[in-house]
Order: structure tokens, then sequence, then C-alpha cells
């Protein structure tokens, strides 16, 4: 049975897919200023601000969801997010921190879900840093098929030719 804040988010996010983003954003800010104690409903508006390229917004909210419960069992996905915007705006350090931070909750949570991700978006920052040692390490932890979507489609064989291209 959906709850009531499922309902509410599903709300904001049917305004979204029906490509109506100034009343999803509306609808979202509103949830934030109800329920300002939800995670969630920071995370959703944090999702809209990224698509919309308000990637200082969109790492604000989520800041404020990570504050909301710093511990919970999905807090890699938080910190991916959080990073993966962080990288967009070359706020590369911080991302690489989240990244990190992502890692270790996956340890944490013994949750795999966004290892492999999270290992292949610090090996690119770690590039972007010139730190192609741990960049090549942490490579080790991707499959050889792996790709995402970062500036570009990037493969793992791309990263490994990025670290090599660079020495």
């Amino acid at each position: 049975m959906e709850s009531p804040l499922d309902r509410l988010i599903g709300e904001v996010e049917s305004l979204y897919r029906a490509g109506d983003m100034r009343a999803a954003m509306a609808a979202a800010d509103e949830l934030v200023e109800r329920l300002p104690d939800e995670k969630r409903v920071w995370s959703r508006r944090a999702h809209l601000y990224r698509v919309a390229h308000e990637y200082s917004l969109a790492i604000s909210d989520l800041t404020a969801a990570i504050r909301i419960s710093p511990h919970d069992s999905n807090e890699p996905y938080l910190y991916f997010f959080r990073g993966s915007c962080l990288l967009r705006v070359e706020r590369l350090e911080e991302a690489l921190e989240d990244f990190t931070a992502g890692l270790d909750f996956c340890d944490l949570y013994k949750d795999d879900y966004y290892r492999e991700t999270l290992f292949f978006f610090r090996a690119h920052t770690l590039i972007r840093l010139g730190r192609l040692s741990l960049a090549l390490r942490d490579l080790e932890n991707v499959d050889e098929s792996f790709s995402f979507w970062i500036d570009e489609l990037q493969t793992k064989a791309d990263l490994l030719r990025a670290c090599k291209d660079s020495v």
C-alpha cells in the first residue's frame, strides 16, 4: 500500500514525466516547505535541479538530505548523487570525498548496488586530479564491460586510456 509521502512524491514525479518542470518544481518546493525533515523530498527536488543543470542547488538539497539521516542505508546513493553534481561544477576534491564516503557506506551496509559505479566515478575524478595510480587501483574494481555517462558515455577502457595518455 502506498504511503501518503509516496503519493506526494509520486505527484511530483508525474508532473516531471509529463514534461511540466515548472509545476514539478513548484510541487517539490511545497513538499520541502511542508516536510523539511523528510530526506526523500529533498532528494526528489535535488533530482529536478540536476535535470535543470542547477547543480549547486542540487548539491545543497542533497546535503540537507544527508544531514537528516546521516547513517541511513541508502547513503551510498546520496553520496554518489551529490558527488556527481560536485564533479559537474569542478569541485573535484569534494566529489572525491563523496565517492569515498559512498564506498564506505557500501562496506558498512554490505550493499554492492552502487559500489562499481562509485569506483568508476572516483577513478574518473582521480584521473582529473592527476592521481593516476589511485585511479588505476579503483579501476581494478570495475568490470571490463562497464560504462556510464559522465560528461559523455565512458567505458572502463576510456578511463584506462586516459591514465595511459596522461603519463
